[in-house]
């Protein structure tokens, strides 16, 4: 804030941002941006951190949702491997590259069967387990500890499913989606506490990733595969698409279907103000298709200051309990 920097921008961006500048996390040599335009204060930081600290900034523009979008943001994505390669002067290693992908796509395999037996009820998935798998995608997925990580989950989540078990002595009297993010701390108590009441979180938008495997057989497959998905990330999808609400919608609707929600919890993180500006569209739209009520919360996503876990927690009891179970029982 000392330097100019308003306090209503992301606690996400604002808490990195102090590390990188002190240099206590990790210094960087560069900073890459592939998502320009679904988060403008994600741009805008990047932009003052390389101006900052007198790094190199690369940028991956996104185009249209649309076929000629995509080859043209192949164009860009392979100029931007071109870029980087003469920075650092070496080249990208294909068969390197070839053994990340085919540990993406176990990975990968690993998710969507996860992602499948989330759909039973109740779900044998337990809600800490949504939260692990998509924070494995986002930070380790071309390792072996992401298909090892993956495994252990799927394993666990299998024998439960086999054996009917469930935590809550009343059986799962919700099932909820996370229309956008959760709240990324007092994890074990939030996610588990939860669980413990019947309130099962089959997922949230940025952890219901959409990925095509890789095809690897050559190098122009590979980056045809890495643009295709990096193009189609959650929240470029949504956030950075044509149309924020039309697309925003598309992906609620067919994720509520599959994940057989019967409830939807906005996280109402207070620094994104573009999805405050169509919220009120996807909870109309969410109940006019789907019948499915959405619960608005608002506090900080990763500032837990803003609003206590106590009183999230208070606001969806209430919501489970006076919409959610009542509409269930038809006595709403």
């Amino acid at each position: 804030m000392a330097l100019g920097l308003p306090d209503y921008l992301c606690s996400a961006n604002g808490v990195e941002l102090g590390s990188v500048l002190t240099n206590v996390d990790f210094e960087p040599d560069a900073i890459i941006s592939a998502a320009p335009g679904s988060c403008d204060a994600n741009s805008k930081l990047h932009e003052f951190t390389a101006r900052m600290l007198g790094i190199p900034q690369f940028l991956l523009e996104k185009p249209g949702d649309n076929a000629r979008g995509h080859e043209t943001y192949v164009t860009y994505f392979k100029a931007l491997v071109g870029e980087l390669e003469e920075w650092l002067g070496e080249k990208l290693d294909e068969d390197y590259l070839r053994m990340m992908l085919e540990r993406c796509n176990k990975a990968s395999d690993l998710f969507y069967e996860l992602m499948e037996m989330r759909g039973h009820r109740p779900s044998p998935c337990p809600n800490l387990f949504t939260l692990f798998a998509y924070a494995a995608r986002f930070t380790m997925w071309g390792t072996e500890e992401a298909i090892t990580m993956m495994q252990v989950m799927v394993d666990v989540v299998r024998e439960r499913l086999e054996k009917g078990e469930y935590p809550s002595p009343d059986g799962e009297i919700a099932r909820c989606f996370w229309t956008y993010t959760y709240y990324y701390w007092d994890w074990v108590r939030f996610f588990n506490n939860m669980e413990e009441k019947g309130i099962t979180f089959v997922g949230d938008l940025l952890g219901s990733l959409i990925m095509q495997r890789y095809d690897t057989t050559d190098m122009d497959t590979m980056f045809d595969g890495l643009a295709r998905n990096c193009q189609d990330y959650c929240m470029t999808r949504q956030m950075g698409a044509e149309s924020m609400s039309a697309q925003w919608i598309d992906d609620l609707i067919h994720w509520t279907t599959r994940l057989d929600a019967d409830a939807a919890i906005f996280c109402g993180h207070h620094a994104c103000k573009q999805t405050w500006s169509v919220f009120s569209m996807t909870r109309n739209e969410l109940m006019k298709r789907k019948k499915i009520p959405t619960l608005m919360l608002q506090g900080d996503a990763w500032l837990k200051t803003m609003t206590p876990m106590s009183a999230i927690e208070d606001q969806i009891d209430e919501f489970v309990r006076n919409v959610v179970v009542k509409r269930k029982t038809g006595k709403a």
